[in-house]
């Protein structure tokens, strides 16, 4: 139904990782994001979504696994959305500079 709305939007539904506890929380969790957009682009704007430090780094898992940051989301969506028709990602950070 959403991409009859939207044909050129992905559904994605993110969280947190569960050992990811220095790094907040999203404030929501339900997104449609360009199926044009690189995986990079989507992870520079999580960055901007959680107000992480420069001094962290992020990383997206779906499926327990990273994608490739040159990928779109439209590749990534066809590779593994999950039967309810969500694209489920999982985000951690780790500090980087100390």
């Amino acid at each position: 139904m959403i991409l009859q709305k939207h044909p050129n939007r992905i559904p994605v539904y993110i969280t947190k990782s569960y050992s990811s506890n220095d790094i907040p929380d999203i404030s929501r969790n339900k997104f449609l994001i360009p199926s044009e957009f690189l995986v990079s682009e989507f992870i520079y704007s999580i960055r901007k979504w959680i107000k992480l430090r420069p001094e962290q780094a992020i990383f997206i898992f779906i499926n327990y696994s990273t994608p490739s940051y040159t990928d779109t989301m439209g590749q990534v969506y066809a590779l593994y959305k999950k039967s309810d028709g969500l694209l489920h990602i999982t985000y951690s950070a780790e500090n980087t500079f100390g």
